[in-house]
């Protein structure tokens, strides 16, 4: 399978990432709890807003309290509307603020809320999920990482200095992507280059850092589907890692904010809802 549609940003949606931090007291996944209620009544919202394609969410494997959620809408546009809209500002918002971390003691400044826009649509199934036997996997993998097989699966995350670079996009990038793909374990791969512009002023709370908030932060935001937690370490010891990072490493500024979420449940435009199930 040739690598294809990992750098045309012109045919991809536009996922907003909101990065929250809920305890895990708050059990999300829980649709019986006050809080899983709350965060459900929240995915639903979010699914009545124009544009709306998919979303998914997890919590980040290292620090449990963190939650991602991934919004896919048509264009940046919408997602920018979203936020200035009543629709996030009277309800969606409220609600996920009364699910956040208190405010910390020493720095009650630090956001409980940033949202990151990115050009996440250029999704690759890995070769393994290319064969007959997992034809599902790779349908579901080239729509996002919360959904179908895909559910549930820790997922690799790190934010490269590269989203200038055009050259580092359409060499290193593609041909660490296509080495990548037939790891052992390896399920998916996705990259996307974080959108710089700021969204509007007006948008208060919440605190909005990187790609597409408040105009700050550079990357082109790298993400790895793995069967498990053991084949992504297992992979790091190994001298196919180190010729390979070297490569994704080649021109660029290093990486940061490297980490694990796996995702937890998702909802798509025309389908029922899904969630992980014990």
């Amino acid at each position: 399978m040739a690598v294809t549609n990992l750098t045309d940003e012109s045919a991809s949606p536009v996922t907003q990432i909101f990065y929250l931090s809920i305890p895990v007291e708050h059990p999300l996944e829980d649709a019986t709890s006050g809080a899983g209620c709350r965060w459900a009544e929240v995915l639903e919202l979010i699914a009545e807003s124009p544009g709306f394609l998919r979303l998914y969410w997890g919590r980040q494997v290292e620090e449990s309290k963190k939650v991602q959620l991934h919004i896919v809408r048509e264009t940046l546009e919408q997602n920018e509307d979203f936020l200035e809209s009543a629709l996030y500002l009277d309800e969606v918002l409220p609600l996920i603020k009364s699910l956040l971390t208190p405010p910390h003691p020493v720095h009650p400044t630090i956001p409980d809320i940033q949202i990151w826009h990115v050009h996440l649509g250029q999704q690759l199934a890995a070769a393994a999920a290319t064969t007959t036997s997992n034809a599902a996997a790779a349908a579901t993998t080239a729509r996002g990482f919360g959904l179908g097989s895909l559910l549930g699966y820790p997922v690799s995350t790190a934010l490269y200095g590269n989203d200038d670079d055009d050259s580092w996009i359409e060499g290193e990038w593609l041909l660490w992507a296509d080495a990548m793909r037939r790891v052992e374990g390896c399920k998916t791969i996705a990259g996307g280059r974080l959108i710089k512009k700021p969204v509007a002023a007006a948008v208060k709370p919440p605190t909005t850092t990187g790609g597409g908030g408040g105009g700050g932060g550079n990357g082109y935001l790298i993400y790895v589907g793995w069967e498990t937690l053991k084949h992504d370490d297992e992979y790091h010891g190994s001298p196919h890692f180190k010729e390979q990072v070297m490569v994704l490493s080649s021109g660029g500024k290093g990486f940061k904010e490297y980490g694990h979420v796996v995702f937890q449940g998702f909802k798509e435009r025309g389908n029922d809802n899904g969630a992980l199930v014990a």
